[in-house]
């Protein structure tokens, strides 16, 4: 669990040494980390939205998320969409993908998806916004370990083949049990939360497959922000 946080957050833990090799298991608590982020993100949008309006306290909400992960999962998603979408073989995208700079697809990726969280999250009800919150963290992380543990590595090295080699059933199980808790949050929309988190991960996934032989930290990374996206549409449309 410690090493779960340490990995997908800005948040100052001390590193021990049982840390160093824990990363691999972390993936059972990447929901919970998920659902500590988006209730740190509720608490700043119960504060601000007595202040200024919606659409502005949403901007400032993807802002303290971004903060609070590093950028982690939007710089997946960049690197996925300038890797997985240009014309090329195999090794060309993986080469795309492992360039520190982004390109059109990436930079694209980026705009769009965070215009449609900002966009969605504005039409988020008061009431509803931090269940919301804290569903859509906990969702977009599982399906980080969902994809990690469903799909192959694209690489034999790498972020996700560190994961993936001690990954087991026991893993996912005990993820999707967090993420299903913290999901039933929303009430009747819990099982529709559920099963776009799902569908997201699983052509995510086999795109990625398709593209470059399986998923890479990047594709996790940016699978877990389309999720979020995703699940915060799905939450304007509830509960607007």
């Amino acid at each position: 669990m410690r090493a779960a946080f340490i990995f997908l957050t800005t948040i100052p833990i001390p590193i021990a040494p049982a840390d160093e090799h824990g990363y691999a298991r972390a993936a059972s608590y990447f929901p919970l980390v998920g659902a500590v982020v988006g209730l740190c993100v509720a608490a700043l949008d119960l504060v601000l939205s007595q202040l200024v309006p919606l659409q502005v306290v949403s901007v400032l909400d993807l802002v303290c998320l971004a903060a609070l992960s590093g950028g982690l999962h939007l710089d997946g998603l960049a690197d996925s969409a300038d890797g997985l979408l240009m014309v090329g073989d195999r090794s060309q995208r993986l080469a795309a993908m492992a360039d520190s700079r982004s390109g059109a697809f990436g930079v694209a990726a980026i705009v769009l998806v965070l215009l449609t969280e900002a966009a969605a999250l504005s039409s988020v009800a008061g009431p509803f916004r931090v269940e919301t919150l804290v569903a859509a963290g906990a969702l977009s992380r599982w399906s980080m370990t969902a994809v990690l543990a469903l799909f192959p590595s694209a690489k034999a090295d790498g972020l996700a083949a560190s994961f993936k080699r001690k990954l087991s059933a026991r893993d996912l199980i005990v993820a999707t049990a967090i993420a299903a808790v913290v999901a039933a949050i929303l009430g009747l929309g819990a099982l529709a939360a559920f099963a776009v988190a799902a569908t997201i991960a699983a052509l995510c996934g086999a795109f990625a497959r398709a593209r470059i032989g399986g998923v890479s930290g990047d594709v996790c990374g940016g699978v877990g922000e389309l999720v979020f996206a995703g699940e915060l549409v799905l939450a304007s449309a509830l509960y607007r």
